[in-house]
């Protein structure tokens, strides 16, 4: 399922960038920008084959508490691949940039801070799996890899238990991916 969403989400961006329908506004605005992604993640699902089983792919979710008695946050995307109604992947999308005038290390550390820790300690908490989407939006990835991998390491061990295990993930075929062991609940 994993490697299978990937593939969505780089086609599904591809598309975007294809579009042309990123415009200034969206360098600002990650909801809409990652409601671009996932109107054409649902257009790329459709086109699948074999279409089994089918992907649900939900815009914008809350995430309730471990106890399930309130919300503790939002999703952007939410994947089900199962015949259930629980997710089976979340995906959490952040802007990122290495030009000063986007304020490189704010959006680098928040996309560790505000993202990353986040997603892994308290979105993600009891799921196998989740994926962090960077919207690159100066269009220099890899420096922006450099920027976020400097501010992993400052953040490593706080809290202790969720950025310890951070490792490159070789598993899927793609560039670029960091992994870290679930949490159980």
């Amino acid at each position: 399922m994993i490697g299978a969403v990937l593939k969505i989400v780089a086609e599904a961006w591809n598309r975007v960038l294809r579009d042309d329908v990123l415009n200034d506004a969206h360098r600002r605005d990650e909801p809409a920008t990652a409601g671009l992604l996932r109107h054409r993640m649902v257009a790329v699902e459709r086109e699948r084959e074999p279409r089994r089983p089918q992907m649900k792919i939900k815009p914008e979710v809350g995430v309730t508490a471990e106890d399930e008695e309130m919300v503790v946050g939002s999703i952007d995307i939410e994947i089900i691949y199962s015949l259930g109604d629980e997710p089976d992947l979340r995906l959490e999308c952040k802007r990122v940039s290495t030009t000063k005038e986007d304020d490189h290390t704010t959006l680098a550390r928040e996309y560790v801070a505000e993202g990353v820790l986040r997603f892994v300690g308290k979105y993600g908490y009891g799921q196998a799996w989740g994926i962090m989407v960077g919207f690159v939006i100066d269009g220099n990835s890899a420096g922006a890899a450099i920027l976020i991998a400097q501010y992993i390491t400052q953040y490593k061990n706080q809290p202790p238990h969720v950025l310890r295990d951070w490792a490159p993930e070789a598993r899927f075929g793609h560039t670029r991916i960091c992994s870290t062991p679930a949490i159980a609940k």
